[in-house]
Formats: C-alpha cells, structure tokens, sequence
C-alpha cells in the first residue's frame, strides 16, 4: 500500500507488505530518518533521534 498521512495516528507513514515497491519505500523512509538523526546531532539535538518501528503492517516513525 504504502506511505499514507493519519490525523488519528500522527507518528504512522503507512502499510506495508512484504511487496518489493513496499520495502523499497520503507529502506527509502529509513534512510530518511538515519539523515535527519544526522543533521539532528550536527545541530547539537542529539536527545531527538528517531527509528522506524514495524507493528504488522503498519510502520511508525517514533523516538527512541
């Protein structure tokens, strides 16, 4: 399914399934927040980093 924005669940990026277009979009969404993690401890923010978390098929992006 993929990448979807939620009023009721603000940390979901989406559904997935075990489709190969699914998990390149999840490796593109972790690669993103591996970035951001980067630039966040660059600008002295190192107490915000995130991680992608898998709940079935759901997928969150949530602080460690």
């Amino acid at each position: 399914m993929g990448i979807q924005v939620s009023d009721k669940e603000p940390q979901l990026i989406g559904n997935f399934s075990k489709e190969p277009e699914d998990i390149k979009q999840l490796q593109n969404v972790m690669n993103m927040i591996s970035s951001l993690n980067k630039d966040l401890i660059d600008s002295g923010f190192e107490q915000y980093q995130y991680q992608l978390i898998r709940k079935g098929k759901k997928a969150y992006v949530e602080l460690k």
